[in-house]
Order: C-alpha cells, then structure tokens, then sequence
C-alpha cells in the first residue's frame, strides 16, 4: 500500500459521506418497514410459540419468570425499562461517534461491521418474523415497557409505529456485544472492556424480564454480532518481501517468472583462485 493511500486511510471520512450512507441504510429500514403480507402477525405469533417450546423442552424457559420478578418491583422496573429502551441506542452510537473522530481507520471497519448487521437482521424480521412473549396471548407475560408508558419505546404514542415482530435476532443483545467486541478490538482501557462486557450481561436479563425476548433470540443477535465483526475485520498481510508466511520468507520472483536465490554465505569468492578472477575482474572494469 503507497503511503498516500495509507494517509487517505487515515485521514476522517467526509461527514457528507458518511451521512449519506446513514441515511441510506434508514431508507432501507423505512422499504423494509413497508414490505408485509398477508398472515405476517399470525406467522409471527406461531414462530414465537415454537421457539417457546423449544426453550421449554431443554429447559432454560427461564423468561416467565424474571418477568414474574420483575413486574412487582416498581422502581426497579422503570430502570430496567429505560434500559431496554436507550442504552443500546446511546452506547452504540457514542462508540461509533467516538471512533469517527479519534480513529477514522477503525471508525470504517466498525461501521460497517454495524451497518451489515442491522441489514442482515432487518431481512430476518421479514423473512422469519417473531413476535416478543409480550405479545403472544396465554403465556402470562406483562409487557412492563407498555405498563409504564416508557418514553422512547412503544409505550408512548411517538414510537407506536416501530416494528414489534422482530424478536429473532435481538438487535439489543447484538447492537450491545458489538460494542463490546468492538471496545476490545480498539485496545481500550480494561474498566472500559469491563464496562462493555457487564452491559451485554445487564441487557440480556432486561430483555427478557422485560418480555422482549427469548434466551434464543440473544443467542442469535450474539452469533450474529460476531459474525458482522469477523467478516469485516481487517486480513494481515505481508508488506515486505513476496511470499512471506509465518516468519519465513521465500525468494523473490524475477520478470521470467523464475525463482532468483541469493548467494549463500557459506558459498561466497572465498576460493583463492576465484577471489583472485574477481579482483582481476574489478580491477580492469569488467563490471
């Protein structure tokens, strides 16, 4: 890579540009929103139930009751409420800001680690929708978020019209380990590693006590989050000589196509009669 196109590399991306490709990826998510079909809710509820049975089959059903926990302790609920409902948002876009002006060469892979993830789930809420346990009837959950009319969710009038059948995967617990993942890759601080790692833990309990999600659902926002993160994550290559692979390196190919070998050590004009041609050889100017 040439050295102006590493400075380019590094230099802060244009905020127009990165602009228009956040909006690009909103107008993706507004088509998204307006896609549906016939039978979309009713598919969504039955999803719901057999990822439910699954769960209780092997026996980590263990949603009904954090949300049974949950739903008596009011001060604690209103918390957990508002964390569903802005932490993910607030911490991932801080890192995503904050990356944009301290390092720009990060702040490209990161975003679009992010990006590719909530396009990959945006196309799973339509192909393979599932509605949260609030929303299937006989289970017994209580939407706590609608309980407590929590501001910036559903449980106010502004945010009514957001897509509530996209359970699997859950974007809280991917959007949240992608910080994580994404706050280890950038060498931070351990009490800022520490901090991103107890926020995946803290999210993926409110998730559930709050009847937003299965155990399954994080288990795939996780996965996915990984996934986006690896395959967007920068290959080392070898900069020095050609062909150099785990410490070793092999010789230079010339304009024939050929293998050159550079002189052995051991193998140098160390001849008497040879060292002598070569002074001749030097001596005379034959070069």
């Amino acid at each position: 890579m040439s050295s102006g196109h590493s400075a380019d590399r590094g230099r802060r991306p244009s905020w127009r540009r990165e602009l228009t490709i956040w909006l690009i990826l909103v107008a993706f998510y507004f088509v998204m929103m307006a896609v549906d079909w016939a039978g979309r809710h009713r598919a969504a509820v039955t999803n719901s139930r057999w990822l439910f049975d699954l769960e209780h089959a092997v026996h980590v059903d263990i949603e009904l009751g954090l949300n049974r926990w949950l739903v008596p302790r009011d001060g604690l609920r209103v918390v957990a409420n508002y964390e569903y409902a802005l932490t993910y948002i607030i911490s991932s876009f801080g890192v995503l800001v904050w990356l944009y002006l301290r390092q720009p060469v990060t702040y490209r892979r990161a975003r679009m680690s992010f990006m590719l993830l909530n396009v990959v789930s945006l196309v799973c809420f339509k192909l393979y929708p599932v509605a949260p346990p609030r929303l299937v009837p006989d289970l017994g959950f209580v939407d706590t978020v609608v309980l407590d009319r929590t501001c910036g969710s559903w449980g106010s009038p502004w945010a009514s019209r957001v897509n509530q059948l996209a359970a699997m995967p859950s974007l809280h617990i991917g959007w949240a380990l992608w910080v994580s993942l994404i706050l280890f890759s950038t060498a931070s601080g351990r009490l800022t590693q520490a901090v991103g790692g107890v926020h995946v833990l803290v999210t993926l309990v409110v998730i559930m006590a709050t009847a937003n999600h299965y155990l399954v659902d994080a288990i795939g926002g996780a996965l996915l989050a990984v996934a986006c993160v690896a395959v967007t994550r920068p290959r080392a290559t070898n900069r020095g000589t050609h062909g150099s692979m785990g410490g070793s390196t092999c010789p230079p190919i010339n304009s024939a196509g050929a293998r050159t070998t550079a002189p052995h050590p051991a193998r140098a004009d160390n001849h008497p009669t040879r060292a002598a041609k070569s002074a001749n050889m030097i001596e005379y100017g034959w070069h």
